[in-house]
This record gives C-alpha cells, sequence and structure tokens, in this order.
C-alpha cells in the first residue's frame, strides 16, 4: 500500500480546482484508488518482466529514442507470437474471433 495512502487516505472527490497532479494523488490514497493501484501491478509489471527475462531486453542496443522504441517493438512482437505460437493459435482462429 503507498504510504501516503495509509496515513493521509482520502475520500469523496477531488477539490474543483485540483491540478491533474493533485486529482491523480487523491484518487489514489483513496480506498478504491490503492485496489486499481495493486491491480495495475500484475498487469503492467509480467510484460516488462518477459521482454527482460525472456527476451533478454536489458539495455538497448541502438541509441536514440526512435531506435530504442523501434528494438521494443520489435521484441514485444517477437514475445507476442512467440505466445501464440506455444499456445498454438493459428492465423484461421485469430480471424474468426
Amino acid at each position: 500500500m503507498n504510504t501516503r495512502a495509509a496515513t493521509d487516505p482520502a475520500t469523496g472527490d477531488p477539490p474543483k480546482n485540483a491540478t491533474a497532479r493533485e486529482k491523480m494523488n487523491h484518487r489514489l490514497r483513496t480506498a478504491e484508488g490503492v485496489t486499481l493501484y495493486r491491480r495495475r501491478g500484475a498487469m503492467i509489471e509480467a510484460p516488462n518482466a518477459w521482454l527482460k527475462d525472456r527476451r533478454g531486453l536489458t539495455r538497448f542496443a541502438r541509441r536514440g529514442l526512435t531506435a530504442a522504441q523501434a528494438e521494443l517493438s520489435l521484441a514485444a512482437a517477437v514475445t507476442n507470437l512467440l505466445k501464440l505460437w506455444t499456445k498454438g493459435i493459428t492465423t484461421a482462429q485469430i480471424r474468426t474471433t
């Protein structure tokens, strides 16, 4: 749990004149916000772990934002294709869904 959520929990709506950052801070300090943030960890951290551990993407080989984005996209595509292959999903099955 977020330490701020434990020591200074929030309830209700954020103040009307709050900035976007303050609104998000308020939301994360609510009980619902804490629950949603915990669920996010499993959804977001797993793909990052697959790329790091299974694809060996611990460091980008190329320099520059465009090159790094291309490298990340390739690693993500490889991961997704291997998931489909190991589960035995065919193109015919993909077209019907």
